[in-house]
């Protein structure tokens, strides 16, 4: 075991179920205005022990935050299921189920500052749906996803009817790069990362660019 920071105490996890079931946060009706590590529920699974892993998955914590970068397993599914609306998820599974990822992309709500990065590859039909729940929030939210095409070939613009969701022109347009401002006055940015990993950003226009 690792060095842990005299702030933290190492608990079991009987006594980290007591904890949670006396903590329980009452669920809300409203989603939060945006994303704050202070305020929201974070789960955080890495490799390791693969036993606890599985075990703090099948105690259905209510995190509204998850970062997974652990291998799918039935607990995972089974967790996402159960799960209730997630504003900030990073999931590094490379063999989900596909009824898994709409799972997620349905669990997601974008919010200020809300983020979503999926390594599993998405198809066209996931990508539209995912892209055109971010667009009609308005929210500043950043995604990145995987795609189970190639991107090497087709130009940006051409994936996505941009013009429908902004009808001003593009700010910029390149093969891997495109700007547009929408009615919102958000600025909304797309980038081709690798030919297969896109990049999606919404922000006020002062943001910089981050890969």
């Amino acid at each position: 075991m690792g060095y842990i920071p005299s702030r933290y105490k190492e608990i079991t996890l009987d006594h980290l179920q007591k904890l949670v079931d006396f903590i329980r946060p009452v669920k809300n009706k409203r989603h939060p205005l945006r994303k704050d590590y202070f305020s929201l529920c974070f789960l955080s699974l890495h490799p390791g022990s693969e036993w606890i892993n599985e075990k703090v998955l099948s105690m259905r914590l209510p995190v509204d935050s998850v970062e997974l970068w652990i291998d799918a397993s039935e607990e995972m599914e089974q967790f996402f299921e159960s799960a209730g609306f997630l504003y900030f998820v990073s999931c590094r599974a490379s063999d989900m189920k596909q009824h898994t990822i709409d799972t997620i992309l349905e669990k997601f709500s974008p919010v200020d500052n809300g983020f979503l990065n999926i390594t599993m590859s998405l198809n066209i039909t996931q990508v539209n749906k995912l892209f055109e729940k971010c667009a009609l929030s308005e929210k500043k939210v950043a995604v990145i996803v995987s795609t189970s095409f190639s991107m090497k070939t087709i130009a940006l613009a051409d994936l996505i009817d941009f013009g429908k969701y902004y009808p001003t022109k593009a700010v910029r347009e390149e093969r891997t790069y495109l700007r547009y401002l929408d009615a919102s006055k958000l600025e909304f940015r797309v980038k081709n990362l690798n030919g297969r990993r896109l990049k999606w950003q919404w922000s006020d226009g002062i943001v910089p660019w981050k890969v």
